[in-house]
């Protein structure tokens, strides 16, 4: 049951993964140029020239990377991943701000499918999981509320992205989109705001999914087919195919990619008849009932059309259907017998890019665009909330829902064009950035199941008559404009060998424009008027720096210091001006009205060293968030008003609304540790841990009937304690020396956390175990891999996700143990 929107009742309402990837083989001496203790030089993702570092204990020049080659099991040393978390390609380990990265091929590996299988590695990400894009990820503790997508009214701290493709919500979040990793070229997380080159959209963080780029050298297909054997649940397949394709010579490249998957599902409806009604109760008794359907498919095009000039491209989309919500009611096993009737959902997020770069002589120019979309409908259920479960179909109240979100966005930046050997590396640009938000709800008066609204449902605000809206308990539709422009920049500067200081900033400027329109019994009973009509336009404009420094010692210890500012976008109420609900509010010292922006600080200090001849790694960052003008709903009485329907729907007569304002400040202050070693070769062990403590630093919300939030209060979704650990093993198998077995075995403790400000209840508190044996050959044409593994091997029923509100109780688990078997094939 999800009370979506316009919640005017607030009382209703295998390898080494981690931040570092597999060791990669060691070049030849003969073919490296490098110094002992030393990478070799590398190109960028997108080609281009390369370069030589400097002599050990000196900061290399920054230069775009190629991909990295695949893992091997005769790895001796360690490696780098380079990532484009600076819009310009970087090795990690030479960024001075902590960034995770995942490499495609791992998370193809581990059979990962969404966020869930893999951010658990990540030291300083936690994770509340409510399935089917709407999981909630938190970085470094920096939330306001995790209970769930539908259920919290401001938009999320921590940005998602593909490539440079953003796809926040501007208020209301609708979705999360979760992309299948399939043929991804790595995920990245980048922590800390990200306000100077990525803009508002990621006050805590930023996730960039980095698609595979076409490759102009080669003919490349690979195949997978997985089945799945859940407890509680069925077998379910996902398919999944790519094909890279040189045309013309080297002159243009394709590469598509394609994922159908079927999730069986392990949430039960099952009969409950607390009261021995003489009609049954609730009859329904159903099994696997939140099954997922996904098909997720993208294409993309390179073209070298001169040499100066490179045109690229791509188009994505992803479609997650789900038959019904998958929670439970009870906090031990996956099922519940207080929903009588099913809530689908569908969820669609895609766009499409073209990116033009242009080669002047001592400049490079690059222009990006990208076109968005987004497209969330749930049918959702409020009969859990009035605790209306007699009769199997009679008193049904469905509440619909369908939210939309599309987006454009320019980008002209100019940066030293390739092979730049210059104590200087800089980045300078314009940006542009428009969406367009909307949403429209519809709650019918409780009815029949066999109401024609009930029969047809509403996928659009235009379906739904005149007559309809004005007789129904909840009608409204919400439309929201928003624009950024920016100017951005960000120069480093080397000093000798050993030191650099880099310096950024992003000036911009807001403005969100929304209208809205509601009607029903319930706006009526409310406000004493039939309708009621909003228009609001919100302006805001600031700048947000950037500066760092970072030392290089030897090969063997550097260190960086950072602090840098994001900003969140402000918005308006969702809900209408209810009576009393102005002073009651201004009695508390807030506004109804439209709320600004939050603000955060994040300073960093990091410490990374690397010994053994690459062989063992040892990294530790330092952490301190500075949160301003949260973000939060609250809930301001309303003066005694009876509600309609109060014998039909069981609610009281004395309610609360939901206000979004601006509350007071926080912190969450910390350590993430990495420690990434090769025991002997062919055997890689990756340990990572954070400890936090995030918290309020003020009281507020000091009139609330359950009292004042105090100062020191933890911020939802922090645990304070993080532990992941993977070990794996890769050797040649005797008397079939052409084939490869590797096991790993992974470890995550997810720690405790609130699941709010004001908190219900907890989540985490558990252990998982997974394992994983793959035989490959990977000197075969095909390069066939086979590969089966046990995903949470003891079976805990860890809680991911809760929602509590008596008479509500929806706990989200984790996945029960899981039997997993693949085949591959590479050509």
């Amino acid at each position: 049951m999800r009370p979506f929107a316009i919640a005017v009742l607030a009382s209703w309402t295998g390898l080494a993964w981690a931040q570092e990837a597999a060791p990669q083989p060691a070049a030849p001496p003969a073919e490296s140029s490098a110094p002992a203790g030393e990478p070799p030089a590398e190109t960028a993702p997108d080609g281009g020239a390369t370069s030589s570092p400097r002599e050990a204990g000196t900061i290399p020049v920054r230069e775009r990377k190629k991909p990295e080659s695949r893992p091997r099991s005769d790895a001796t040393e360690l490696d780098t991943i380079t990532v484009t978390a600076e819009k310009r390609a970087t090795t990690q380990r030479d960024i001075p701000a902590s960034v995770g990265a995942l490499r495609g091929d791992d998370l193809e590996k581990m059979k990962a499918q969404s966020l869930s299988d893999y951010l658990k590695l990540i030291p300083g990400v936690s994770m509340a999981d409510y399935g089917n894009g709407e999981s909630i990820p938190v970085i470094r503790g920096i939330a306001s509320d995790t209970a769930g997508i539908g259920q919290q009214l401001t938009a999320l701290t921590t940005g998602i992205f593909v490539d440079e493709m953003p796809f926040s919500d501007l208020f209301l979040p609708g979705s999360v989109p979760d992309l299948n990793p399939f043929d991804l070229e790595r995920v990245e997380v980048l922590k800390g705001p990200q306000g100077t080159l990525f803009g508002s959209g990621a006050l805590a963080g930023a996730i960039r999914y980095i698609l595979h780029k076409p490759d102009h050298s080669l003919w490349e297909a690979k195949a997978s087919q997985t089945f799945t054997q859940t407890r509680f649940g069925g077998t379910s397949p996902t398919t999944a195919l790519a094909l890279n394709a040189p045309l013309f010579g080297d002159a243009i490249a394709v590469r598509a990619a394609g994922v159908y998957r079927t999730e069986h599902g392990f949430y039960d409806a099952v009969p409950y008849n607390p009261d021995g009604r003489p009609d049954g109760g609730n009859t329904r008794d159903e099994q696997d009932i939140d099954r997922l359907h996904q098909v997720s498919g993208r294409g993309l095009i390179s073209w070298h059309a001169t040499d100066r000039l490179d045109v690229s491209g791509f188009w994505f989309g992803q479609n997650n259907d789900t038959t019904d919500e998958g929670w439970a009611d009870n906090p031990t096993t996956p099922t519940r017998g207080i929903t009588p009737f099913a809530a689908p959902t569908l969820s669609r997020f895609g766009g499409g890019n073209a990116t033009a770069t242009y080669d002047f002589d001592a400049l490079r120019l690059t222009y990006s665009a990208n076109y968005l979309q987004k497209h969330t409908q749930h049918n959702s259920r409020n009969e859990p909330a009035t605790q209306q479960t007699a009769g199997q179909r009679q008193n049904a109240w469905y509440n619909y829902f369908s939210g939309r979100v599309t987006g454009y966005t320019h980008e002209l930046r100019v940066s030293p064009a390739a092979g730049n050997t210059s104590d200087w590396d800089w980045l300078g640009g314009v940006a542009y950035f428009k969406y367009h938000q909307g949403f429209f709800q519809f709650t019918p008066v409780p009815g029949t199941v066999d109401q024609p609204v009930y029969r047809d449902p509403p996928h659009q605000a235009s379906d739904v008559s005149r007559a309809d809206r004005q007789t129904s308990y909840l009608f409204a539709v919400v439309n929201g404009l928003a624009e950024e422009s920016a100017l951005f920049g960000e120069a480093t500067r080397h000093f000798g060998e050993h030191f650099e200081a880099t310096l950024g900033a992003r000036a911009f400027k807001t403005d969100l424009l929304t209208h809205a329109y509601l009607t029903g019994a319930q706006i009526e009973a409310l406000t004493t008027s039939t309708e009621a009509r909003d228009t609001e336009d919100a302006r805001e404009q600031g700048i947000n720096p950037k500066v760092s420094l970072r030392y290089v010692h030897d090969s063997h210890i550097q260190a960086y210091v950072l602090a840098a500012k994001g900003f969140q976008f402000g918005g308006f109420q969702l809900n209408p001006e209810l009576i009393g609900v102005s002073q009651n509010a201004q009695a508390q010292g807030f506004a109804f009205g439209p709320y600004k922006s939050s603000k955060l600080w994040n300073y960093e200090l990091g410490v990374r060293t690397e010994w053994l001849d690459r062989r063992l790694r040892f990294d530790t960052t330092f952490f301190y968030l500075d949160w301003r003008d949260l973000q939060l709903q609250l809930a301001i009485p309303i003066n005694a008003i009876p509600l309609p329907f109060p014998e039909a729907t069981g609610l009281p007569k004395n309610v609360s609304e939901g206000v979004i304002v601006n509350v007071g400040r926080a912190h969450s202050a910390g350590v993430e540790m990495q420690l990434q070693v090769i025991p002997f070769d062919g055997a890689t062990w990756t340990s990572s841990a954070a400890w936090m403590n995030a918290m309020t630093d003020v009281e507020f919300d000091s009139a609330n009937s359950e009292g004042p939030v105090p100062a020191g209060t933890r911020l939802p979704g922090s645990p304070h304690f993080q532990w992941s650990n993977v070990a794996g093993y890769e050797h040649s198998l005797p008397f079939f020396e052409r084939w490869v077995a590797g096991p790993v075995l992974t470890h995550a403790h997810i720690g405790t956390s609130p699941n709010g400000i004001r908190s219900s209840g907890e989540v985490g508190g558990y252990d998982t175990f997974d394992a994983r044996i793959a035989f490959a050959e990977p000197s075969s044409r095909y390069q066939p891999e086979l590969s089966i593994g046990m995903n949470n091997l003891t079976d805990v029923r860890g809680i991911a996700g809760s929602y509590i509100a008596s008479p509500i109780f929806q706990y989200y688990f984790i996945a029960p143990r899981t039997t997993v078997l693949s085949l591959s094939l590479k050509y």
